[in-house]
């Protein structure tokens, strides 16, 4: 397996990431057969804790998880303050305009602030980046497949679809518990790595 760095320019600040083929097993990315995308007019799941999160059976999602430290906690307690009153007027469930504006208010936020490179960035470190390689792929093709992944400084994005029988919210646990346990005992620290809540966006298109 070959890996690639791509550099990317976010405004003056320039950043070397990982992006890899995630076909371990040469099965390669999933292909338009396997891309299952989101069908509005379908049964579907919705639930909400800080962020509004949407499941159904056979799905690809796009998911991101970020580390714990990316954003200060007194920030964070500044957007949750802010969002708790956006939320006090926007009752649930949502329609799509609503979770657009929710989207670019308070997701998009914590991604521009994670995008600056902020924290420990623990990530950029080979061992610690190819150690979550490593848990992303463990199970490919056999509890979900695994589209494609970015390792950022602070951050993962992953688009996959889970297999029947395989719930998402399972499979994203194993991955952030397991990395988290490996972090902690190689780089001899105590305390979380990974925020608690993460972000999933279910696909709808392959566009």
């Amino acid at each position: 397996m070959k890996e690639r760095f791509l550099i990317l320019s976010t405004g003056d600040s320039l950043k070397s990431f990982l992006c890899e083929n995630t076909s371990r097993n040469l099965n390669g990315p999933m292909d338009a057969d396997e891309f299952k995308a989101f069908n509005k007019d379908a049964a579907f799941d919705e639930t909400r804790r800080n962020l509004p999160h949407r499941t159904q059976p056979g799905c690809t999602y796009f998911l991101t998880w970020r580390q714990a430290d990316c954003v200060p906690k007194e920030v964070l307690e500044e957007w949750k303050q802010e969002r708790q009153r956006w939320l006090a007027s926007h009752p649930f469930p949502w329609t799509d305009r609503t979770q657009r504006e929710y989207d670019m208010k308070y997701v998009r936020r914590i991604e521009r602030w994670a995008d600056q490179g902020r924290g420990s960035c623990l990530c950029r470190l080979p061992s610690i980046r190819h150690g979550i390689v490593e848990a992303l792929q463990h199970f490919d093709r056999q509890r979900y497949i695994l589209d494609g992944f970015v390792v950022m400084p602070n951050h993962v994005h992953v688009l996959v679809r889970p297999l029947s029988g395989h719930a998402l919210s399972r499979i994203l646990h194993s991955w952030k518990s397991f990395t988290a346990h490996a972090i902690c005992r190689k780089m001899r620290v105590k305390g979380p790595v990974w925020m608690d809540e993460s972000f999933n966006h279910a696909v709808r298109s392959l566009a």
